[in-house]
Parts: C-alpha cells; structure tokens; sequence
C-alpha cells in the first residue's frame, strides 16, 4: 500500500473540496441505507395496508381482538416497569459518577461496565468449546 504524504493528503482533500466531490462520497452510504432501511419500510407498509388493495383491516384485528389487547398491554406495563426502574437505578448511578472522582469512581464504573462484557465472555468460553 503506497505511503501517502501530508502534502498529497492536503492536496486529495483540496482537490475534493474544489471539486464538490463530497457528496460523492457519500454515495456508498447512501446506497445502503436505501438498500437495507428505507426500501424494507416502503415494502413493510406496503405489506401492512394490504398488497392488493388499500385496507385497514389488519390494524383494526389487531386493536379489536382480545388476545391482541392483551399482548399490547402487557408489553406496555413490561416497558413502564422496566423504564421506571431504569431511572431509578440509572440516575443515581449516573449521578455518582459524574460528582466523583477517584478510586470509588472507578470501581463503580466497572461494576457498571461489567456486565456488558457478559455477552463477549460467553461468547469466547462458547467458541473454546466448539473449537475445542
């Protein structure tokens, strides 16, 4: 891979910016939101409202029939529960960390990272186990 200099980097970037070639480089970007978000919501909705015609009807089974009902209202209460204790976990915690500083900080602040880390941990012991 060749080596590029400051002066050829200053000069890319010139050349760039004369040029208007910015958007350009958005191109790749571009494509793929297009490709992988917005034409799978066009055909979700077009899905939704009935491929052959126009119709509401699957929205209306689906605020009418109980079962519906009742799958709604218990993710609605799991969602307000687990909001709720969220900020009341989080704040406090957020709380401490910003007013800190220090040992106790830092030891806080990894209780809290730690658990993030689970996922990677299992994953790795499950790859030593599969390629093992």
């Amino acid at each position: 891979m060749p080596i590029i200099h400051r002066n050829q980097k200053r000069l890319l970037f010139r050349r760039l910016r004369e040029e208007s070639l910015y958007p350009a480089l958005a191109l790749p970007a571009i494509v793929l939101i297009v490709v992988f978000f917005i034409l799978p919501l066009v055909r979700m909705v077009d899905v939704s409202f009935g491929s052959e015609g126009f119709s509401t009807s699957f929205y209306e089974k689906a605020l009418t029939h109980p079962l519906y009902q009742r799958l709604f209202r218990t993710t609605f209460e799991l969602a307000a529960i687990t909001t709720i204790c969220c900020v009341i976990i989080g704040y406090p915690i957020a709380y401490f960390l910003a007013t800190r500083s220090g040992r106790w900080r830092g030891i806080v602040l990894l209780i809290t990272i730690i658990p993030f880390l689970t996922n990677t941990i299992a994953g790795v012991y499950s790859w030593r186990i599969i390629l093992g």
